[in-house]
């Protein structure tokens, strides 16, 4: 636990830990103003009591003087005011103090959550087969609150309660030693020895509360993802069965940690209270004034509302930091991550291509361990040429492709553009020139013309523009006809939309961009032959120059083609 809050106090960004600082202060500040109050609580009570006795005292009578108060009654009235300011005071210092630690706690899980997000989609390409989506989607969405919850503000409520505590309790041991200490040893045993046989199962729900919240995302994904099967083959109660074993121990682990964090405040002030009412019976029985003992008696009561609440509050705040601890962990992992910051601040300029795309000698193998996937591969494609490639499932079409789009490096040889080697520095340029129209189709629920130009703030979309990439696409008709045109909502991953009318929305996306190289990875097959044909001679017709990249598994596509591929073994071979 001590290393994992230590690299979360790393991540946390540097205003932050300012702020932190002011928090540390201003629990200080409220620590005087409750001092204050519990200083005024004694004169107050006690001239109540005694007024004859307490305004004869000779500190009193220095006071008096100086503010040439005559009387018992002035003297009360001021010490009522006092005491009335300093409690409005310090109320509102804690609740200033509250509002602080909430904003802080959230602010820091914003930036935490911001950071996960950020690190996750800046992955390079090949770094996420390795990623599990529903761990990540749980991380990003819910262990990020988790650690807000129960590690920030409880870890910022255990530092103002530890200052507050200290300079309350520092004030009553002042005022009577032997009880203060006394109530102070028991309560100190009560939650030590909770804390002691408490351990084992927090930390057992803190598994369970991670390990079912991927497993409760992972099964709303697939639910809703394969709704189709879902309703066809009548497994609802399949998915409901699975959702209930999960969400179920999740909720009780959540409120079983609940009801460890808050049961000891009941037994605690019970013991209190008998505490202070044998330390009343005693005091009053060895006191020859029993009108002494109130003030005393008061602010001990003061006190003790004060730091007892505080004291269940950091047992609660422990108990809550050991639930969040492996939620913590599974955050930490994806805030370890390395990634190239610059990534953000890159502008894409398409890169100069007017002559070729040349692959030289590539070999490419997703590990050391692993076989290649491609080896030796030698190809040139001209600027304007129409390429097809062909190859059976799993021969590395789409390997090659990833090569051509610089989504992954070749493991040994080189990509080059117009004789420009493609690496690190200018792979974004390369990916200004490029399309890529896949079988399976990324669509947001936004509306038509938002997912045409995926990517652009809606304020910066061409609609001129968009209505020429939808006609490139013959799409353009279809869209006209609807009531709100290029403003209708497609829904969630286009389901209001045709199979065809989902690829044609994602060449529209190609043509928006205004590509120099269009990759189509059987981003066709879900068209009718006609309708693919006539694409395919629209691209050609209205930009001749530019480079055209297709798998296919459809023998009539290749008639358009100048170069001919087929992957296979290891191997591109040229078709003649």
């Amino acid at each position: 636990m001590k290393q994992s809050l230590k690299k979360l106090w790393f991540h946390i960004e540097y205003k932050r830990k300012l702020q932190c600082l002011f928090f540390i202060f201003l629990s200080l500040v409220c620590s005087i103003a409750e001092i204050m109050t519990l200083g005024a609580i004694i004169p107050f009570l006690g001239i109540i009591s005694n007024p004859e006795t307490f305004i004869n005292n000779k500190y009193v009578l220095l006071i008096t003087e100086t503010l040439n108060i005559n009387n018992s009654s002035d003297f009360l009235f001021a010490i009522t005011v006092i005491f009335a300011l300093t409690a409005i005071v310090s109320g509102i210092l804690r609740v200033t103090l509250l509002f602080l630690q909430t904003n802080l706690s959230y602010g820091i899980g914003y930036d935490l959550s911001v950071k996960v997000f950020t690190t996750t989609i800046c992955q390079p390409y090949t770094n996420y087969s390795q990623i599990n989506s529903n761990q990540t989607i749980s991380t990003i969405s819910n262990k990020t609150n988790i650690v807000v919850g129960s590690i920030i503000m409880p870890i910022l409520s255990i530092v103002s309660t530890l200052i507050m505590t200290f300079f309350i309790g520092l004030v009553l041991v002042i005022i009577n030693p032997l009880l203060v200490i006394s109530i102070v040893l028991v309560v100190t045993s009560i939650y030590a020895f909770l804390i002691y046989i408490t351990n084992k199962k927090i930390n057992f729900y803190s598994t369970v509360i991670s390990k079912n919240l991927d497993k409760v995302v992972q099964i709303i994904q697939e639910s809703l993802g394969n709704i189709r099967d879902v309703i066809i083959n009548n497994s609802y109660n399949t998915y409901v069965k699975i959702y209930k074993n999960c969400d179920f121990p999740l909720r009780k682990a959540f409120g079983n940690s609940k009801t460890i964090a808050a049961s000891p405040k009941f037994i605690i002030e019970s013991i209190a209270i008998a505490v202070m009412a044998i330390a009343a019976y005693n005091l009053s029985k060895n006191s020859a004034d029993i009108k002494n003992i109130i003030p005393v008696l008061g602010a001990i009561a003061l006190g003790s509302q004060r730091v007892l609440p505080m004291l269940q509050s950091a047992y609660s705040s422990i108990s809550s930091i050991k639930s969040g601890y492996k939620p913590l962990n599974d955050t930490l992992k994806l805030l370890d991550v390395v990634y190239d910051k610059k990534i953000l601040e890159t502008i894409s300029k398409p890169m100069k291509f007017e002559k070729e795309i040349l692959l030289e000698n590539v070999s490419f193998q997703y590990s050391a361990n692993a076989s290649d996937i491609l080896k030796n591969i030698n190809i040139k494609i001209k600027k304007g040429d129409i390429v097809g490639i062909i190859g059976k499932t799993g021969a590395g079409k789409s390997t090659l492709l990833d090569l051509i789009l610089g989504l992954i490096i070749p493991t040994s040889g080189s990509l080059k553009i117009d004789n420009s080697l493609i690496f690190s520095k200018n792979i974004n340029n390369w990916q200004a020139n490029l399309a890529h129209v896949p079988q399976t189709i990324f669509l947001s629920d936004t509306t038509v013309a938002e997912n045409i130009a995926l990517g652009v703030p809606k304020e910066n979309i061409n609609f001129n523009q968009i209505k020429i990439a939808s006609k490139k696409a013959e799409l353009f008709e279809t869209i006209n006809a609807w009531d709100k045109k290029f403003e209708t909502y497609i829904g969630e991953r286009g389901v209001r939309l045709s199979g065809g009318q989902r690829q044609r929305i994602a060449l529209a996306r190609a043509f928006y961009k205004n590509a120099k190289v269009i990759v189509l990875d059987e981003g066709t097959s879900a068209l009718d032959i006609d309708t693919e044909n006539s694409i395919i001679k629209t691209i050609i017709k209205e930009s001749p120059e530019v480079t055209i990249i297709m798998v296919s598994h459809r023998i009539s596509n290749m008639k358009y083609c100048n170069l001919k591929l087929k992957v296979e073994n290891n191997k591109v071979i040229l078709i003649e």
